[in-house]
């Protein structure tokens, strides 16, 4: 979708497209967004021009998956839950939610928290999930573009995003008795 903006992608399209790549049957497809098969076959149509892929291919009997298709099906599971939950106003449950939480940090934060972050959220939230990504330079761009959730980092935060503090570290140097450093001040 390269040079396509959001402004001109029809969104109506989404439950649509959420249902073709998961039956993977125009078909069953069109039953399930109660449609004419003629008129799911043309949201297809446009869903494959809008993406500039074909999304199912037929092999035989069966469409299958394009590897961009596969792509925007993942992508699609948690936009769709998200967009149900804000629909129907349900207040977030860790105990029921199936969500992905993508969060960037540094290796040194991941050390630090990691182990005790999945031990909590295993706990509270067994069914959701946690993708960790290497913290890098456009992260805070990844979190204003949806890339990622949530970037743990000492760096300055812009202020079009929200941060929290939830530790300090105090750095220290050690040096042996007989180091040269030891005598300048």
């Amino acid at each position: 979708m390269p040079g396509v903006h959001l402004r001109n992608v029809d969104l109506n399209l989404l439950h649509a497209l959420h249902a073709l790549l998961e039956e993977q049957h125009v078909t069953r497809a069109a039953k399930r967004c109660f449609l004419s098969q003629p008129a799911m076959s043309r949201a297809l149509d446009r869903l494959r021009e809008t993406f500039g892929d074909p999304l199912l291919v037929r092999t035989g009997r069966v469409y299958e998956r394009t590897v961009r298709g596969e792509r925007v099906l993942r992508e699609l599971e948690s936009i769709m839950r998200r967009l149900e939950t804000m629909v129907q106003g349900e207040e977030f449950s860790p105990a029921r939610s199936q969500e992905r939480f993508r969060v960037a940090m540094t290796d040194h934060g991941s050390t630090i928290l990691l182990p005790v972050l999945l031990q909590r959220i295993r706990k509270a939230a067994p069914d959701a999930r946690l993708e960790v990504s290497a913290w890098r330079t456009q992260a805070y761009e990844d979190i204003g573009a949806g890339r990622i959730d949530l970037a743990l980092s000492a760096e300055a935060v812009p202020p079009t995003l929200e941060c929290e503090l939830i530790f300090n570290l105090d750095f220290v140097c050690l040096v042996g008795s007989a180091q040269p450093v030891r005598t300048r001040r």
